[in-house]
């Protein structure tokens, strides 16, 4: 992709270069988010936004939709869209939690913190923002195969019950371990 080597110095360029490209291949994400990016970068708000919901139509890895939904929802806070802007937050909030432990799990985190700070909701900027920081503090092994963990089971996983046959220990001195 031609495009995606351009600087800023060539915005322009880089969004005809990617209109051109995505005549040929319509449904590519890494032109649409190219086309996004330089139609966003030009102040073509309304342009940028057509570009990133067919990016978000389009996308095929998780990355790449946690990053094509994060830009949906900024270009429609910049047109003044807000509750599109929060529909596309509620889709990135449903994501992360669809989403396995890992990078595409804490990009979304973080794509959803900006958001809510965009928002000017502060509180949950912070919540989620600690979410991405805690998914960046795992293994690596655990970054690249993922987990999915539940917040409590209601299975009983081992009862251990502790006793001195000879009575030499009392229950304050058992319940120490």
């Amino acid at each position: 992709v031609r495009a995606r080597g351009l600087g800023d110095g060539y915005k322009s360029q880089a969004l005809r270069l990617a209109a051109e490209a995505l005549a040929e291949a319509p449904n590519d994400p890494a032109l649409l988010a190219v086309a996004t990016d330089a139609a966003w970068r030009l102040e073509y708000g309304t342009e940028a936004l057509a570009y990133a919901q067919l990016w978000v139509a389009n996308s095929v890895t998780d990355l790449d939709r946690v990053e094509a939904l994060r830009f949906s929802a900024r270009l429609h806070h910049e047109l003044l869209q807000f509750d599109r802007r929060d529909e596309v937050l509620s889709r990135l909030e449903a994501l992360a939690g669809e989403l396995p432990a890992g990078m595409a799990r804490g990009r979304c985190a973080g794509a959803v913190a900006q958001v809510h700070m965009l928002a000017k909701r502060s509180t949950e900027a912070v919540e989620w923002a600690d979410r991405a920081i805690a998914e960046a503090k795992l293994p690596d092994e655990v970054k690249r195969q993922g987990v999915t963990t539940k917040k409590k089971s209601p299975a009983i996983l081992l009862c251990v019950n502790l006793i001195s046959p000879d009575k030499r220990y009392d229950q304050l001195y058992l319940s120490n371990y």
